[in-house]
């Protein structure tokens, strides 16, 4: 299973600055994770095998022409990232405080 983080970006040219988003994925995963770990030897379908962060997954500025040739090529998969049935979609709508 995929995670896809969806949520707002706190500054113009970074998401997160200061962590609180990171920490907030943390939080709600680390539960699941350790879940995991325990049953590590019992067969499981929601085992998470990954986290999609578009700002970690996708090139940003400043980029090559192969990196922005890639970027798009992202951009473009994102839908079928985010619909595809084995996919869970979290979504951060709090604020930093």
């Amino acid at each position: 299973q995929i995670i896809n983080l969806s949520y707002m970006w706190l500054d113009h040219d970074h998401p997160d600055p200061r962590g609180w988003t990171l920490s907030c994925l943390v939080e709600k995963l680390k539960p699941r994770i350790l879940e995991q770990v325990k049953n590590s030897f019992q067969y499981t379908n929601n085992l998470v095998v990954g986290v999609f962060w578009d700002f970690a997954s996708l090139y940003q500025h400043p980029r090559t022409s192969e990196q922005t040739k890639l970027f798009k090529e992202g951009l473009e998969a994102l839908s079928r990232l985010y619909s595809h049935p084995n996919t869970f979609v979290y979504k951060v709508t709090a604020t930093p405080p």
